[in-house]
């Protein structure tokens, strides 16, 4: 068979089998098996050896089970770098990049060397896409788990990061701030955090793929999804410097419940909402803020250049819209907002 025809067939066995982007994920498989990029993929024909084409066959099946392909082929793209993944740790998406887009931007106007924490690091994609975007910034990969550990550690090698990171072993629950010693005395430039805010009684309803597949762990956050922003947001204020940055991605529902928590914590906090930003709106009005709070909507235009639209929470929904945007973004409200735009 050869590769034209190997590719046609693949990608119509992953359509036949109602898999999200089958043409995308026959075309990961074939190029992990066969060792081609992209280009070669499209360019090159040639006799596909059967050992290989089974090997092919191995992989469909796989992902027609449900597993990710990217813990069948053991990598994915985040940030425009290549991350091993497996397992033990959470797959990276793309929402994540914003959240690590914004750290990044508002780093870059801290004068020095800067130092950030990654809490529940996972493959470390967060903390080490920060640290290879910035030269003079090093971070600390902090998780309960050594699996996730040992993952993060080989993506940090592979992006040459060794002499910038260092990985802690704990539980955020369990870190006393006053007293660890690879807390720098002076605290954190940044705090950064994907911690799990799946609600527990919500796990049932994720999808197959992501529910039988990916670490309970990184995603159950408790009763209310809340617990893991309670526990950060609390000792946020002795991981940080005067003036540090906190930044978390959040549900869509979940951004006024995390925002009352740190109202004394960091100068600044960073929203990422998971949903549209008319879900977004009506959850913010349920709490403190009133339709004339100031606010902003940040998206990616033209990476590396931001664009912002400053609304009100009244006209956040109205003010998406307007612009066009349909995806996830970044979100600022009330006190916060000043702090960054």
């Amino acid at each position: 068979m050869t590769l034209k025809e190997l590719r046609k067939k693949s990608r119509q066995m992953l359509r036949d089998g109602n898999i999200d982007s089958p043409e995308a994920d026959a075309d990961l498989i074939l190029m992990h098996v066969l060792e081609l990029n992209k280009t070669e993929l499209l360019t090159k024909d040639f006799v596909v050896p059967d050992a290989l084409s089974i090997e092919v066959g191995g992989y469909l099946n796989r992902r027609l089970s449900g597993t990710p392909v990217q813990y069948i082929i053991g990598r994915t793209e985040f940030m425009s770098l290549e991350f091993v993944v497996n397992k033990d740790v959470l797959i990276p998406r793309a929402d994540t990049e914003i959240l690590v887009e914004a750290v990044i931007s508002k780093l870059k106007a801290v004068k020095g060397p800067t130092k950030v924490l990654d809490i529940g690091a996972g493959s470390g994609c967060i903390g080490l896409s920060i640290a290879n975007e910035l030269a003079d910034a090093s971070v600390a990969e902090l998780d309960f788990s050594e699996k996730a550990l040992k993952v993060a550690m080989l993506n940090c090698e592979r992006l040459s990061l060794k002499k910038r990171a260092e990985f802690i072993c704990r539980d955020i629950a369990e870190v006393d701030a006053e007293t660890e010693d690879w807390i720098p005395s002076d605290g954190f430039d940044c705090v950064v955090s994907n911690p799990p805010y799946i609600r527990t009684d919500d796990m049932l309803d994720l999808p197959k793929e992501i529910f039988e597949h990916e670490p309970i762990s990184a995603l159950d956050g408790g009763e209310d999804g809340l617990r893991f922003y309670r526990i950060i947001t609390e000792k946020a204020p002795k991981l940080l410097k005067d003036g540090g940055i906190l930044a978390y991605e959040v549900g869509y529902d979940q951004a006024e419940s995390v925002a009352e928590m740190a109202r004394h914590g960091a100068s600044m906090v960073l929203f990422l909402s998971a949903g549209m930003l008319d879900k977004l709106q009506a959850e913010l009005l349920k709490g403190a803020y009133t339709e004339n709070t100031p606010a902003a909507i940040v998206y990616k235009a033209t990476w590396p250049e931001e664009k912002v639209v400053r609304c009100t929470v009244g006209t956040l929904a109205e003010s998406g819209a307007r612009e066009g945007i349909r995806k996830t973004a970044l979100v600022l409200v009330g006190d916060f907002l000043g702090a960054a735009y």
